[in-house]
């Protein structure tokens, strides 16, 4: 649901807000690559979505900080920059 709303960044604050950290749990991850090879950080910077791109950032480093979801920024590091 995260990449259909991704290009509101009122949605995602409030889909990552801490009053519903109840809800993340480890074993299903919320950023990852559809089957299309893109997530929802690249459809948000695809609409110039920054606040939403850094909320994601920071809920990707705090929920699921592990060398496994790298691919996330793999192609988009350098627009990122």
């Amino acid at each position: 649901m995260v990449t259909y709303l991704a290009f509101d960044s009122r949605s995602i604050k409030s889909l990552l807000d801490e009053k519903n950290h109840d809800y993340f749990q480890k074993e299903f991850p919320l950023f990852y690559k559809n089957e299309d090879g893109r997530s929802a950080i690249d459809v948000s910077l695809s609409k110039n979505q920054i606040r939403s791109v850094n909320l994601m950032i920071d809920y990707i480093i705090k929920h699921q900080n592990h060398f496994v979801y790298s691919h996330l920024f793999q192609y988009n590091l350098v627009e990122l920059l």
